[in-house]
């Protein structure tokens, strides 16, 4: 009996003495770039009787440069309200630099018509594997050769539950 009793208390007392597995904290790299995007399809658009402007699916391209370096694409509706210049976006994003992808979606807010700031958040593809990417922008629209154009400053970091 003494034998039962015993047993069960030696494998709860190595159970608590055990040195418990501690995970490597993430590394965290911090990135700014500056970002140029182009529409290249409009996306369907109308505007209500009330003066909001609804698009949906337009799609932009355009590059980054800086701390990362490649090519954006973006798909995105937006709303406008052109009485008062206020509006919101949202829609998915794919940044391609040469080693890999970061896929993900973003929302921004444009303010005063042509102002505009968001965040993003994407995960990676490629040596870019397993990481986390999240960042803010914040720049201006504008039309460059009568085609929509948007000029943003980007910050964030990058996430690698490697260490």
């Amino acid at each position: 009996m003494k034998k039962r009793v015993l047993i069960p208390l030696v494998v709860l007392a190595l159970f608590f003495t055990a040195t418990p597995m501690v995970a490597a904290p993430a590394t965290k790299t911090t990135f700014a770039a500056e970002m140029t995007l182009k529409i290249v399809y409009p996306g369907r658009v109308w505007t209500t009787r009330d003066g909001i402007r609804q698009v949906k699916g337009a799609v932009a391209e355009g590059n980054i440069i800086g701390d990362l370096t490649g090519s954006l694409r973006l798909t995105e509706d937006s709303t406008l309200d052109l009485n008062t210049g206020e509006g919101f976006s949202h829609g998915k994003v794919v940044m391609t630099t040469a080693v890999g992808t970061f896929e993900g979606s973003f929302v921004g807010v444009t303010t005063a018509y042509l102002f505009i700031s968001g965040k993003a958040l994407g995960h990676g593809t490629g040596a870019y594997e397993g990481q986390k990417i999240m960042a803010s922008f914040e720049g201006h629209g504008e039309m460059i050769n009568g085609v929509p154009t948007t000029i943003a400053s980007i910050e964030g970091i990058i996430l690698s539950p490697q260490g």
